[in-house]
């Protein structure tokens, strides 16, 4: 006996073993999923990244449409330059030409001419002078986009490098995991073997606890498999230990290849700027060498091959002075009558404006206008409309005394004794007041009639007043619009005059134009991109230390499970026992999880349910006209008898009802099929007897009862 109870605990060992094989499987699978959320988690921020490189990539852009117009400003001042050189040399020769027809004239002349060839000569410093600046300031950005495309060629060969190595570690992390799952299906193989196993040898034990003194030797057998058997578990159990170290690592990989993720799309980033960066460099150098071109060709030392003006100096002087007072004595006058043409067009400009408020503001007034008469009619369309209703209503009335008195006279014709009725007199008193209240029915039904006839004069009055305003208001819009077409083809000769104006008409000799040597603005951004690629740097080198740290703990934890399965020491009824609690414990989570989930998808249902019966109530409400309230049949009131009602009770209110106490309660009839019955109240018997007795007792039709009710609730509501 103590062998089989031995056989018995053994199997139960086993149990617990394949439990606990089997809340591992579960924990591996959850932790897979939990992998797979952050893998997508991690797609998400390299979606993300990607958008911010976008933005990047656009913030380059902006940034070199900025440098191109920095150089086309900068081509526009060398022409400038140009223009001033050559109408100083042209002043020069002027000038010289001036002191050789003034050398025999009056000391005077001379005089005059010597001054004026002093203020070209000052004037031809300061061109050369803005010369030297434009020279200095082409060198000094040509040497720093060099700079820039070496820095951007560097950072993008490193970071080339950082993305191949980022990659061999991505395919390393991918190879890694891909093992951690081949392991993990083994060992789904290897518990459902064990499985197997243990039913085999719990089937047996049962066998042999049963059988004869006669199967001793199948028992030892047995019991030589069993043994077998539990060696092949603990083996098992070794490789499951293996394979939590393999799960561990796997969440170390997917860290590392998070990592290496982001790494990647920094890398990315890194190289499109390093390649915008280039772009920029060669469209500068590009830019830079027309203008080069531009120099030369115009006869001026381009900023590559600085040249001297110096020693150009000494031509004859041939020409009059006077030629440059009389140009600008011309654009002087150009320049005035320009402005007056542009103060002129402005005058009309405001005049249009004024033309332009005052039409808006009748358009305004019209379109109020149009808005009081279109309130006038739509109420006069109301008032016709309730007095077509009013008189619908009235008809239907008449139609059903007359019905009423129809269905009386064949009473009375198909019930009458041969002799007559003692009750004739009655009748004829009651027929005689019916005449009279359908002729006063009649009387109200014209009178409505009427009525909707005056009401469809004055809404005809009314739409031929809006139709007038809208026509007023169509004019009004027209003007405004005449208006505005002016006032746009004044703003455009005002712009072009300012334009004339800008293009050259002004005095080169008072005007300079300063530019900077070194931009702030550029200065700004090259510090930030370089503090940039330096945060990326030290954040690599970060991770590479994390990387090496993570490695040497996954080797470390890889290698802690082989020894602690072959600790010795432990005996079999101690990790028996530790593996049934750990299934137990582990089973005992997965039922609280599962309670705790089915407890919140209560509360979710209870919360859908409760807001779906609210909103079915408010949709009858507004549908059918009445508010229904259920109660079962322990809460209902009490019925006549005063015993509780055997089924449930419905209560409707109705929404057009004055009285607080207009309630009526319907009840289930069990056995009836969905039959209803109307529970009497004080309201009921007071107002509606003549209804219950027609439409539920005569007709044995609730909706007809419910119908009728909400019509003639809804028409006193409506008459007062």
């Amino acid at each position: 006996m103590a062998f089989f109870a031995s056989r018995a605990d053994r199997a139960q060992g086993l149990e617990g073993t394949v439990a606990a094989l089997r809340n591992a499987n579960a924990q591996l699978s959850a932790q897979l999923v939990q992998r797979e959320a952050e893998s997508r988690s991690h797609r998400a921020d390299a979606l993300a990244a990607q958008s911010a490189q976008q933005a990047e990539a656009a913030q380059a852009a902006r940034d070199r449409e900025a440098r191109e117009a920095a150089l086309a400003r900068e081509a526009a001042h060398a022409a400038m330059l140009e223009a001033r050189v050559r109408r100083a040399e042209a002043a020069k020769e002027e000038a010289q030409d001036a002191a050789a027809a003034a050398s025999a004239g009056k000391e005077a002349v001379a005089r005059a001419a010597a001054k004026q060839e002093a203020d070209l000569r000052a004037r031809l410093r300061r061109a050369e002078a803005d010369r030297d600046a434009a020279r200095g300031d082409s060198a000094e950005m040509r040497q720093a986009v060099e700079a820039e495309v070496a820095r951007a060629q560097r950072q993008r060969e490193a970071e080339h490098a950082m993305q191949r190595e980022m990659q061999q570690q991505l395919e390393e992390a991918v190879s890694l995991g891909e093992a951690a799952a081949a392991a993990r299906r083994a060992a789904e193989s290897r518990a459902a073997v064990a499985e197997a196993r243990a039913e085999a040898a719990k089937a047996t034990a049962a066998a042999v606890a049963s059988g004869s003194d006669a199967r001793h030797g199948d028992a030892a057998l047995e019991l030589r498999n069993a043994r077998a058997e539990l060696a092949a578990q603990e083996a098992v159990v070794r490789e499951a230990r293996e394979l939590k170290g393999y799960v561990r690592n796997a969440g170390v990989l997917a860290e590392k290849l998070a990592a290496a993720e982001a790494r990647a799309v920094r890398a990315g980033a890194e190289a499109a700027a390093s390649s915008a960066a280039a772009q920029r460099s060669a469209a500068a150098k590009a830019e830079l060498g027309r203008w080069a071109a531009a120099l030369s060709a115009a006869g001026l030392p381009s900023p590559a091959a600085p040249g001297a003006v110096d020693g150009e100096g000494a031509a004859a002087q041939q020409r009059n002075p006077g030629t440059l007072v009389r140009m600008v004595g011309e654009l002087q006058a150009g320049m005035a009558a320009a402005q007056e043409r542009a103060g002129n067009a402005s005058a009309q400009a405001r005049e249009c404006s004024v033309r332009l408020e005052a039409a808006l503001a009748d358009a305004k007034a019209a379109e109020a206008k149009l808005a009081t008469e279109q309130a006038v009619g739509a109420e006069a369309s109301a008032a016709a409309a309730r007095a077509e209703r009013r008189a619908g209503l009235l008809a239907r009335e008449r139609d059903g005394l007359r019905q009423v008195l129809a269905s009386y006279d064949e009473e009375i014709s198909v019930k009458a004794p041969p002799g007559g009725s003692p009750y004739a007199a009655g009748q004829a008193a009651r027929l005689a007041a019916l005449e009279v209240a359908l002729a006063a029915a009649q009387a109200a039904a014209a009178e409505a009639e009427a009525e909707a006839g005056r009401v469809r004069s004055a809404s005809s009055a009314a739409a031929a007043a809006v139709a007038a305003a809208q026509a007023a208001a169509g004019e009004a819009r027209a003007e405004a619009a005449r208006s505005g077409r002016e006032a746009e083809d004044l703003a455009r000769q005002v712009a072009l005059l300012e334009k004339r104006l800008g293009a050259g008409e002004y005095s080169a000799a008072a005007s300079r134009v300063l530019h900077l040597v070194r931009n702030p603005e550029a200065a700004a951004q090259r510090a930030a991109q370089q503090a940039r690629a330096d945060a990326a740097e030290a954040e690599a080198a970060r991770l590479r230390a994390q990387l090496q740290v993570l490695l040497g703990g996954a080797a470390g934890t890889a290698g802690g499970p082989a020894h602690a399965a072959g600790d010795p020491s432990e005996g079999p009824t101690a990790s028996q026992a530790s593996m049934a609690a750990a299934a137990a414990q582990a089973q005992a989570t997965v039922l609280e999880r599962k309670v705790a989930e089915a407890l919140r998808r209560e509360e979710r249902l209870k919360a859908v349910f409760g807001a779906r019966a609210i909103e079915f109530r408010e949709a009858c409400y507004s549908l059918f006209g009445y508010r229904v309230d259920m109660a079962s049949a322990a809460a209902a009131p009490a019925a006549l008898g005063g015993t509780p009602p055997p089924a449930t009770t419905f209560t409707l209110k109705p929404m057009h009802a004055d009285d607080a106490r207009a309630l009526l309660q319907f009840r289930t009839v069990p056995g009836s099929g969905g039959r209803m019955e109307l529970l009497p109240n004080e309201w009921v018997a007071r107002t509606l007897s003549a209804e219950v007795a027609t439409f539920i007792e005569r007709f044995k039709s609730v909706p007809a009862f419910t119908a009728n009710l909400t019509m003639e609730l809804f028409q006193k509501q409506t008459q007062c």
